[in-house]
């Protein structure tokens, strides 16, 4: 039974689509707190389990005949790598599980003030197989309601992302998940493994506009704002206190240039290149018009 956390998320959400449609079968089961929003959100019967990484209780019966999991990090609080993650890691060994597929970030081998760093080093020591994905920028973010960037760019023509001159090699999550399904498919061969994942571009947020611009037929503009004002806006919206702390880290790392590279893994692995970022927006352009958001 393959597992999956965060099936509402960027990349979980994409790996439940894939999996519906997958041939041969692939089975499958989707744990979350409220696992009746997965039923009305994809309309067709899948196996979903209540679940909450904060209820240890909730985590047998979501872990029951696991034997590879898709773990998304848990959130709520800023420990939450090592109370709630690390047990529910050994939960999942304890119950059986061969291999997890961890969804990291680009900085998760390298910077320890990433709750992934933590998940990644601990994935090293125990005794299970590991895949560990390391995705760039997703290009989801512009779409999701949370971050609220689509709203920004449907309503003031512009990005407000505080992220200076520095460079992201932006992915579609569809690509991610594509990968996530092929090693589920075939662990063996990513046994152990940690991979940098990106689109086939490497932008800065001035040339991320410029597409949008271009795409769109709208002028579109970077306003890189400073850190305080990213935070005033995005409290003011009403978006967590956790996802504001995270994409500060995040941006503040792309302003300091770091993790900029394009790596050429994920076509090497899929047999086709990923997404470019025209080809998303030109897919999604109606979700920009209409404001309707994932």
């Amino acid at each position: 039974m393959f597992i999956i956390t965060g099936p509402t998320g960027n990349v979980g959400s994409e790996v439940v689509r894939q999996l519906m449609k997958h041939d041969p079968p692939l089975p499958f089961r989707t744990v979350s707190r409220r696992p009746e929003i997965i039923q009305a959100e994809f309309e067709q019967a899948i196996e979903s389990v209540k679940f909450d990484f904060a209820d240890p209780s909730s985590w047998s019966t979501a872990l029951e005949d696991v034997q590879i999991l898709f773990l998304v990090l848990s959130q709520g609080s800023p420990n939450a790598a090592r109370t709630r993650t690390i047990p529910f890691i050994d939960a999942a060994i304890s119950a059986g599980c061969q291999h997890i597929i961890f969804l990291s970030v680009p900085v998760g081998g390298t910077l320890k003030l990433v709750p992934h760093y933590t998940i990644e080093r601990y994935l090293e020591r125990c005794s299970i197989a590991y895949t560990i994905l390391r995705p760039g920028y997703f290009m989801q973010n512009f779409i999701r309601k949370a971050p609220t960037h689509g709203i920004d760019i449907a309503t003031r023509h512009e990005i407000f992302i505080p992220a200076g001159k520095g460079s992201m090699a932006l992915i579609d999550t569809r690509d991610i998940a594509e990968m996530v399904v092929r090693i589920a498919e075939q662990p063996a061969p990513h046994k152990n493994r940690a991979y940098n994942l990106t689109g086939p571009q490497l932008l800065n947020f001035f040339e991320i506009a410029s597409i949008f611009s271009e795409v769109l037929q709208t002028p579109i503009r970077y306003t890189h704002p400073s850190l305080p004002r990213f935070w005033w806006r995005m409290h003011r919206r009403g978006v967590s206190l956790f996802l504001i702390i995270f994409m500060s880290i995040e941006y503040s790392a792309t302003r300091l240039h770091l993790g900029e590279e394009k790596t050429e893994t994920l076509q090497q692995i899929l047999g086709h290149p990923g997404t470019t970022l025209a080809q998303f927006i030109q897919n999604n352009r109606q979700r920009w018009i209409t404001q309707s958001w994932t």
